[in-house]
């Protein structure tokens, strides 16, 4: 997929969707009891790998940026053990939700 989808309309407002459902809140940090500013909108099955998941609510979480670094290798994209762990906890949510 083309990364300049990240500047067009669609992408905006589905951004500005997700970061209002969530309250702008860090989603990972609130499940400890902190409140943090959310600046980014995560894609949990990256785009680039998951076209199909790119514009999926499920698949889009609200997270500050040092949960955001923490989710993948910011040169690489390998997702890393905690966002293998994200993965794991939101293909569990849609499967409940389709059920």
């Amino acid at each position: 997929m083309d990364p300049s989808f990240l500047h067009r309309e669609h992408w905006k407002h589905k951004r500005d969707m997700i970061l209002r459902r969530d309250s702008y809140t860090c989603q990972l940090c609130k499940r400890y009891g902190k409140t943090t500013a959310a600046k980014h909108v995560h894609h949990i099955f990256p785009w680039e790998f998951y076209p199909q998941y790119t514009y999926e609510n499920w698949n889009l979480i609200s997270l500050c940026q040092q949960c955001h670094n923490r989710m993948h290798d910011r040169d690489t994209h390998e997702i890393t053990e905690e966002g293998k762990k994200l993965q794991r906890k939101a293909e569990q949510w849609r499967m409940n939700q389709s059920t």
